[in-house]
């Protein structure tokens, strides 16, 4: 485990990915009628992920927040310049 955490810190790109891999994997989980989905997953999987202390860089999360406020802008016929 020690050595995953240690790859996972030295590449926080992976941890981004491994994260979304998991999480779609536990929205994928059904107990009888019930299931997580993919968002609650894939917040689960974060938190535990998070719990490795993996650092990712200012400015990846900052242009990947750019991004999808401007996709969700955009979807909902508004434009980015309006508040």
């Amino acid at each position: 485990m020690d050595a995953i955490a240690t790859a996972l810190r030295s590449h926080p790109e992976l941890a981004i990915f491994l994260t979304l891999a998991l999480g779609f994997l536990i929205g994928r989980v059904r107990i009888g009628s019930f299931s997580l989905g993919n968002v609650v997953g894939t917040l689960l999987a974060g938190v535990l992920i998070g719990q490795l202390a993996i650092e990712v860089a200012r400015s990846s999360r900052s242009s990947s927040s750019t991004c999808s406020c401007s996709r969700r802008a955009t979807r909902s016929g508004r434009s980015s310049s309006r508040a």
